[in-house]
């Protein structure tokens, strides 16, 4: 079901009975909540919610445990619950483009994930638990730019990819450029 690009800033009640939906996207409206309704729609894989003006999600969205896709870019979401660990079968999750400050450990439960958008956000640090995402592994890019990263675990330095974090916070501008075990690691940083 496509409803992008309406405006809509609010969802007739009705969608959420649309229980066999395979896809629906919401992206480019005006939605400042999602109904707690959204639980209905339990078999949906892909959700797209991105340019809109969330600013949280409801808790029950958690419980579409068949959702392969989410993506939340370019919203105002400054957390995301703890409750994400239900999302087991999530493979891509966007979250670019937020004022994000934080992100909940149980994240690592998410094991299935092989694409992890984290662009143009307010992260200061990333949780160690990130680790865990063995799938992250072989992403051709893990992207982290455009946050107040003031530093990299050194779990890191373990993953097989292409990891870029340009214009994070650190005292000096400067780029590195290394080969170990990564097929690029870019970081280019400004203060």
């Amino acid at each position: 079901l496509r409803l992008d690009g309406n405006e809509l800033i609010s969802l007739p009640n009705g969608i959420w009975n649309l229980t066999s939906l395979t896809e629906l996207k919401l992206n480019n409206n005006n939605l400042e909540a999602l109904p707690t309704s959204i639980w209905n729609l339990v078999n949906l894989p892909n959700l797209n919610l991105t340019w809109n003006n969330l600013t949280s999600l409801p808790d029950e969205i958690w419980n579409l445990i068949n959702l392969t896709a989410l993506w939340v870019s370019t919203n105002e979401l400054t957390t995301i619950p703890s409750t994400i660990w239900n999302l087991s079968n999530l493979t891509d999750l966007g979250l670019n483009s937020n004022p994000i400050t934080t992100l909940p450990s149980t994240i690592w439960n998410l094991s299935n994930l092989d694409s992890l958008g984290l662009r143009h956000n307010s992260l200061t640090s990333l949780p160690a638990e990130l680790a865990n995402l063995t799938n992250l592994r072989s992403l051709p890019l893990f992207s982290v730019d455009w946050n107040g990263l003031w530093e990299l675990a050194y779990w890191f330095f373990y993953y097989d990819t292409t990891l870029k974090t340009q214009d994070n916070i650190t005292p000096e501008w400067y780029t590195m450029s290394i080969q170990w075990n990564w097929t690029t690691l870019d970081i280019t940083v400004t203060q």
